[in-house]
């Protein structure tokens, strides 16, 4: 604990020294970390999207005829869901 202290202290002091490298190793270091995120989350988002492909080849190959009854249903879905959302416009009856 005391070393973590004495490591803040001299890093406080020498910002303090010099502000202009402190604050060029500070972008630095945001943009290193900036960098890691985005590789992680690429990384994450190719994996989620294989294991998906995936698992959806599988249960084609286990169960094809009900792939086309689950896209028959989905279409249906999509498409009341479309009518609900966006109702078309009725006639008005005249008087």
């Amino acid at each position: 604990m005391r070393s973590k202290l004495l490591l803040l202290v001299a890093l406080v002091l020498l910002a303090v020294a010099f502000p202009t490298a402190a604050w060029a190793i500070y972008e630095t270091l945001c943009l290193a970390i900036a960098a890691v995120l985005i590789a992680v989350a690429w990384i994450k988002i190719h994996l989620t999207l294989v294991c998906s492909l995936v698992a959806l080849a599988l249960l084609l190959r286990a169960y094809p005829a009900a792939f086309l009854g689950a896209a028959r249903w989905l279409g249906r879905a999509v498409a009341e869901s479309v009518r609900t959302v966006m109702p078309q416009p009725t006639e008005k009856t005249a008087p």
